[in-house]
């Protein structure tokens, strides 16, 4: 048991170090800065992305970092015994979830594909797509900011949670 909890441990984490830097980057610094760049030079880069399966990757980690956090709890829990999430620190991890989850959904089922569609419409004519893409592009951005924050706050209470 010790060694799957440092294995679910260590995936949890490393997951969802990968998927909330890469949001927190992608939204606070890529995003903006190829905004500011303009359609020409922001395309080849999503394009790249794309390319490296960056839109799949980053679900797929960030599922995997969800399902060894839902197993943890699972065994520290004993199997979600009601007992364990009326502890501070069961209500803590438990609660800090949510906000996850829903970060999750929002990216997954409206940011990405908003994104791929602003991609696959550039890539068919820009120009005549143009104002669709852009109103695409918003959506995705806004996604993923608001992931970020849904990040934000489960990565907070997450932390604080062991020591409670």
């Amino acid at each position: 048991m010790a060694m799957e909890m440092m294995a679910l441990r260590i995936v949890h984490m490393l997951g969802g170090v990968f998927w909330a830097g890469s949001v927190f980057f992608i939204s606070y610094f890529l995003l903006p800065s190829m905004q500011q760049a303009g359609s020409a030079a922001a395309g080849p880069v999503m394009l790249g992305l794309n390319q490296r399966k960056l839109f799949t990757i980053m679900p797929l980690v960030a599922l995997i970092s969800i399902l060894a956090g839902f197993r943890m709890m699972q065994i520290v829990s004993g199997g979600f015994l009601t007992d364990y999430f009326w502890s501070s620190a069961g209500r803590w991890y438990a609660g800090s979830s949510v906000p996850v989850l829903f970060g999750f959904f929002v990216g997954v089922f409206i940011g990405r594909p908003a994104a791929l569609t602003a991609l696959k419409l550039g890539a068919e004519d820009r120009e005549k797509h143009a104002a669709e893409i852009g109103r695409l592009q918003m959506r995705a951005a806004l996604a993923m900011r608001f992931t970020a924050s849904m990040l934000m706050l489960g990565v907070i209470g997450m932390a604080a949670a062991r020591y409670l």
